[in-house]
Protein backbone atom coordinates (compact mmCIF):
# COMPACT_ATOMS: atom_id res chain seq x y z
CA UNK A 1 0.00 0.00 0.00
CA UNK A 2 1.21 3.75 -0.60
CA UNK A 3 0.30 6.56 0.79
CA UNK A 4 0.29 9.50 -1.48
CA UNK A 5 0.75 13.14 0.89
CA UNK A 6 -0.55 16.08 -0.59
CA UNK A 7 1.89 18.75 -2.46
CA UNK A 8 2.17 22.39 -1.47
CA UNK A 9 2.30 23.46 -5.20
CA UNK A 10 0.50 20.52 -7.13
CA UNK A 11 -2.76 18.97 -7.27
CA UNK A 12 -2.98 15.34 -8.64
CA UNK A 13 -5.81 13.73 -10.37
CA UNK A 14 -4.22 10.13 -11.17
CA UNK A 15 -1.30 10.94 -14.02
CA UNK A 16 -2.32 14.55 -14.37
CA UNK A 17 -0.65 16.99 -12.37
CA UNK A 18 -2.42 20.61 -11.50
CA UNK A 19 -1.37 24.29 -10.47
CA UNK A 20 -2.96 27.08 -10.66
CA UNK A 21 -0.57 30.12 -11.43
CA UNK A 22 -1.99 33.42 -11.17
CA UNK A 23 -2.21 36.12 -14.00
CA UNK A 24 -2.78 39.81 -14.42
CA UNK A 25 -5.59 40.88 -16.87
CA UNK A 26 -3.48 42.04 -19.28
CA UNK A 27 -1.52 38.70 -19.68
CA UNK A 28 -4.74 37.43 -20.20
CA UNK A 29 -5.89 39.96 -23.12
CA UNK A 30 -2.59 40.35 -24.67
CA UNK A 31 -1.25 36.40 -24.15
CA UNK A 32 2.30 35.86 -22.45
CA UNK A 33 4.96 33.22 -21.50
CA UNK A 34 4.87 32.28 -18.22
CA UNK A 35 7.24 30.48 -16.34
CA UNK A 36 5.48 27.63 -14.53
CA UNK A 37 7.48 24.98 -11.82
CA UNK A 38 6.99 21.35 -12.70
CA UNK A 39 8.60 18.01 -11.30
CA UNK A 40 11.81 18.21 -13.08
CA UNK A 41 12.19 22.38 -12.02
CA UNK A 42 10.31 24.71 -14.53
CA UNK A 43 9.11 25.23 -18.09
CA UNK A 44 7.95 27.89 -20.72
CA UNK A 45 4.11 28.02 -20.78
CA UNK A 46 2.10 30.12 -23.72
CA UNK A 47 -0.77 31.85 -22.58
CA UNK A 48 -2.78 32.72 -25.63
CA UNK A 49 -4.23 35.97 -26.34
CA UNK A 50 -8.23 35.99 -25.23
CA UNK A 51 -7.61 33.34 -22.54
CA UNK A 52 -10.48 32.81 -20.28
CA UNK A 53 -10.18 33.16 -16.52
CA UNK A 54 -9.97 29.69 -14.87
CA UNK A 55 -9.30 28.37 -18.68
CA UNK A 56 -6.65 25.19 -17.82
CA UNK A 57 -3.82 24.58 -20.51
CA UNK A 58 -2.30 21.66 -20.79
CA UNK A 59 2.09 20.56 -20.81
CA UNK A 60 1.88 17.30 -22.76
CA UNK A 61 4.77 15.31 -20.79
CA UNK A 62 4.82 16.91 -17.41
CA UNK A 63 2.90 14.60 -15.42
CA UNK A 64 3.49 11.17 -13.60
CA UNK A 65 4.36 8.27 -15.24
CA UNK A 66 1.68 5.81 -16.29
CA UNK A 67 2.83 2.78 -14.07
CA UNK A 68 0.37 0.37 -15.69
CA UNK A 69 1.54 0.64 -19.01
Amino acid sequence: IVNVLPDEIFDRNGATLFIEVPVSYTQLVQGDVLTVPTLGGTASLTLPKGTQSGTKLRMKGQGLPDVHS
